[in-house]
């Protein structure tokens, strides 16, 4: 670990290369703020999906069953559906699933619907789903775009529902607090929703296969495998090749080609950073201040 003081500013940057450890393939590992017991109360099995939300995690296990730990405060935990899953994404006191059948479910909020984002899912077939902090984002079976939740001018809405994409092909999508970024079918970035520090009208030009959306910055995935970043200044990202990466609240961790984990940022209170495990993994998650990785 590296770490680069400049008066009052701290960058820390992880790589974990060295003295590789062995994991069984598809078993969880949490690390990161754990007053929820979002770190502590992890599964054991093996998995094929997790997605992290502000302090509670949801991952689908290889059986397709639902898997949900943290905090309780709004039923995310003991409130998931049950059936087999496909795809997971958690919003900020919610989380929204995929069933095997590309249909919408959702739960949370300890029955707080203000929004809609339970009571308001768009009916379809889905491929894969966002979960912002009051809406969330579909791409349905043909590329379209859906997007609900908060939609009310007030001033936690700022376009993230109203302003999404009519049409198109569009293949990922990621929501965060105010605002998305999607990839179309040829590879570019879209953007729609509140501009914060540049997350809306900065999005890089090229082709990515990878995006993620986090509170005041993006990080994303090359066609060649690079790593790019925009709005709210972090630290610089590590050169190399990487499958996966995830933005969390003032840090960011990616994969690599050999499934190393690389973390980086100016916030590492709780050790979202310098915590992050050795090992090789497939898949990675970042909430508000903690992490998920899945083993390879």
């Amino acid at each position: 670990m590296a770490r680069a003081s400049f008066g009052a500013l701290v960058i820390v940057v992880a790589l974990f290369t060295a003295c590789v450890p062995e994991y069984e393939s598809g078993s969880l590992h949490s690390w990161g703020r754990d007053h929820h017991d979002q770190v502590s109360a992890t599964p054991e099995g093996t998995f094929t999906i997790v997605a992290a939300g502000e302090s509670h995690s949801v991952a689908i296990g290889t059986d397709g069953n639902l898997y949900s730990w943290g905090d309780q405060k709004f039923d995310q935990r003991l409130g998931a559906p049950s059936g087999t899953f496909t795809a997971a994404a958690a919003g900020g006191t919610y989380s929204v699933v995929l069933d095997e059948e590309g249909r919408l479910h959702a739960w949370g909020l300890a029955g707080s619907d203000k929004d809609g984002l339970l009571s308001q899912l768009p009916e379809g077939r889905f491929r894969t789903v966002a979960a912002g902090i009051r809406h969330g984002v579909a791409i349905d079976v043909e590329g379209n775009i859906h997007a609900w939740g908060i939609d009310d001018e007030s001033k936690f809405d700022h376009g993230q529902v109203r302003n999404a994409p009519d049409a198109g092909d569009f293949q990922s999508v990621s929501a965060h607090d105010g605002y998305n970024v999607a990839i179309d079918g040829n590879g570019h970035l879209h953007a729609w929703g509140q501009d914060i520090a540049g997350v809306v009208s900065t999005i890089p030009e090229g082709q990515f296969k990878s995006v993620d959306a986090g509170r005041t910055h993006c990080v994303a995935i090359d066609s060649d495998g690079r790593l790019h970043q925009w709005g709210a200044d972090i630290g610089d990202v590590p050169e190399g090749a990487f499958t996966h990466v995830v933005a969390g609240w003032r840090y960011s961790i990616a994969i690599d080609k050999d499934g190393r984990l690389h973390a980086w940022g100016k916030m590492d209170e709780f050790g979202q950073v310098s915590d992050t495990p050795r090992g090789r993994f497939r898949a990675i998650a970042a909430g508000n201040m903690h992490n998920v990785a899945i083993a390879r």
